[in-house]
């Protein structure tokens, strides 16, 4: 199990961890715990971070992306190509990573905020090519809030991409590593959390608290389920298993939330729900 450290938090017995805010860490399965500086890293927090042909890749504030070996050695990616803006880091702050089926590529979510542009873009974990894509030229969608590209899932055609400061979603026709065009819905509020599950179904999770659902072979905005949950925030994340999602309340952060009993693509019922006490 991997995890990454936003900031220095105390320990339980309530001294400082000593963990920096751009620390890879990991559990092993008799319960050991490594911590690898990221040291190549110019000092962002990581948020996005998954595991793809050996490796675990990360992405940083700083526009760094990077990746560990099994051996804890760090690698700072810099063949980048396509619309980068480093030469060496991507345009903006890499925000979420999401691996392909394929084995071999892995898709991140940009935010160039200072100049008001948004990108998705991939990773050929085996040659370390880096290539991004302007959201609104595959898409054409207007965002009167800026584009902020956040959450990322990905299945074997399309890459889905939720939007941090506007309602939308996009599915992104993808094909080795290439972004072609985008098909944009419209969400009830903006949103972080994605994920698909393995039937299949697309799942959203947007800031006032809903849960909207998408299959993929009618992605629009008619198509579109949307549930009313007992969540206060946004969701954080979404965790896909079968036929069930967890989060976390975005509000407070006091609860893990199980969404169970998913419908299937035929059905409009509502999930059922449960909080889990953190």
């Amino acid at each position: 199990v991997w995890f990454n450290s936003y900031s220095p938090a105390p320990n339980a017995s309530g001294s400082p961890s000593g963990l920096a805010n751009d620390v890879i860490g990991s559990f092993s399965a008799n319960g050991a715990v490594k911590a690898f500086a990221s040291n190549a890293n110019s000092g962002g927090y990581i948020y996005g971070f998954v595991a793809q042909n050996g490796k675990l890749w990360f992405g940083d504030q700083g526009g760094n992306i990077g990746s560990i070996d099994a051996s804890g050695n760090e690698t700072l990616d810099t063949n980048f190509t396509g619309a980068n803006c480093g030469p060496s880091t991507t345009c903006g702050i890499v925000s979420q990573m999401a691996a392909a089926p394929d084995g071999r590529y892995v898709w991140f979510t940009d935010a160039d905020y200072n100049n008001s542009v948004g990108y998705t873009g991939s990773i050929d974990t085996q040659t370390g090519a880096i290539q991004e894509f302007n959201i609104g030229t595959l898409d054409g969608a207007v965002r009167p809030n800026g584009p902020a590209p956040y959450g990322i899932a990905v299945s074997g055609s399309y890459a889905y991409v939720t939007d941090d400061r506007n309602p939308i979603v996009d599915q992104i026709s993808i094909a080795a590593g290439i972004a072609t065009s985008a098909t944009t819905a419209t969400l009830p509020d903006n949103a972080d959390a994605v994920a698909l599950t393995p039937d299949g179904d697309l799942w959203v999770g947007d800031f006032s608290g809903n849960l909207n659902r998408f299959i993929p072979t009618n992605f629009n905005t008619a198509g579109m389920l949307t549930f009313q949950t007992t969540m206060t925030g946004a969701p954080l994340f979404l965790v896909a298993g079968p036929d069930m999602l967890f989060t976390v309340d975005g509000a407070s952060d006091d609860n893990v939330y199980e969404f169970f009993d998913l419908p299937p693509a035929s059905s409009s019922a509502a999930p059922s729900t449960g909080a889990i006490p953190a």
